[in-house]
């Protein structure tokens, strides 16, 4: 998972890694690398007045990133992070019996 920098909209909560468009390039600003190994769900959200459709991949890790802003997180730990709703939602889809499978 990777914790939000500073951009004031949700500061601080650990969230899922976005899947850059294109094959295995880099987020633009820690060189995190994933390369889809195709889509596992499709999660739809809302904030306020904006409505958003998630395409929830499987990757393979490609580079490592940079800094300390990822870890490895087993589904069951997410509650002790801060998270934004979408995370359980998502959670829920992969593994319908409970937040709480591996």
């Amino acid at each position: 998972m990777r914790r939000r920098a500073g951009t004031g909209l949700m500061d601080g909560l650990w969230e899922f890694p976005p899947l850059p468009a294109g094959r295995a390039r880099a987020t633009r600003d820690d060189a995190l690398r994933l390369r889809s190994l195709g889509r596992l769900a499709t999660v739809r959200h809302t904030i306020t007045y904006r409505r958003i459709v998630v395409e929830v991949h499987r990757a393979r890790l490609i580079s490592e990133p940079r800094g300390n802003r990822y870890r490895w997180v087993a589904p069951s730990e997410t509650r002790r992070l801060p998270t934004s709703s979408l995370v359980p939602k998502i959670l829920m889809r992969l593994h319908p019996a409970g937040r709480s499978g591996a």
